[in-house]
């Protein structure tokens, strides 16, 4: 049995959740990962693992959103600004200027906007969270039951080296299980900034050929790689509005 919710992210279960599992964008640019990891997008990372665990939802990767709000965060501190300049306006004007904001910086991701929507309004409520940038992202969190309990350790009966082989089988009865559902292996990033090119090209409205000199070091960067790169990103994110324009 697969069970699937979506918890806002201005609950305490969510944000337990989203500390421990997802991440929490507290200082702007950096993301908080679990154990204790954090996504510094000021300094690429070779590897980033999509989620916690073994296996996650096929489709959109809730960790790439939350690794393209923090890159948003640092690269287009505009677009953030004005976003919380709406939280800080009059209620009245509230619907007008968010619609506007979503098209001026091209959110029309239904995702996308509704991040903006919940964001906006946790920022009018607690300054503490405008000040600090803290996108509201509503996460989702899978659980997969099984019939067989998980094995009890039994110290009169078992040794360590028993259970842990009785845990092991019952582990990889759980991941098959969770597979057969349509869950699948938790994907690697291996280059994180790849976000942040995203975030340069589609919000920042960057061309391909700044974004490799920018991003290039000594060595340089090709274009080819670079949209590659970004539409690899744009699809982890479920970002389905990434322009293909004469800019690849």
């Amino acid at each position: 049995m697969i069970r699937n919710q979506q918890v806002s992210g201005s609950s305490p279960l969510a944000g337990s959740i989203k500390r421990r599992v997802f991440g929490c964008l507290l200082t702007p640019g950096v993301l908080w990962l679990p154990h204790g990891y954090h996504l510094d997008m000021t300094r690429p990372k070779k590897r980033l693992r999509l989620g916690v665990g073994a296996v996650v939802p096929d489709g959109p990767n809730a960790a790439a959103r939350d690794c393209l709000l923090a890159a948003i965060t640092k690269r287009c501190p505009g677009m953030v600004d004005a976003l919380a300049a709406i939280a800080e306006g009059a209620l009245d004007e509230r619907q007008a200027r968010l619609d506007a904001w979503i098209e001026q910086w091209r959110c029309s991701d239904p995702w996308l906007a509704q991040v903006a929507r919940d964001t906006e309004e946790s920022w009018r409520r607690d300054a503490i969270l405008r000040r600090h940038r803290h996108w509201q992202h509503a996460v989702s969190w899978w659980g997969v039951g099984v019939e067989m309990p998980p094995p009890r350790f039994d110290p009169i009966s078992d040794t360590v080296e028993s259970y842990l082989d009785r845990a092991r089988g019952y582990a990889v009865t759980v991941l098959a299980q969770a597979k057969e559902a349509g869950l699948v292996d938790t994907p690697i990033k291996r280059a994180p900034e790849h976000f942040e090119w995203l975030a340069c090209f589609h919000f920042g409205r960057w061309t391909v050929e700044r974004i490799a000199d920018e991003f290039g070091g000594k060595r340089g960067l090709e274009d080819r790689p670079v949209s590659l790169a970004i539409t690899d990103a744009a699809a982890r994110c479920g970002h389905c509005q990434v322009e293909a324009s004469s800019r690849f």
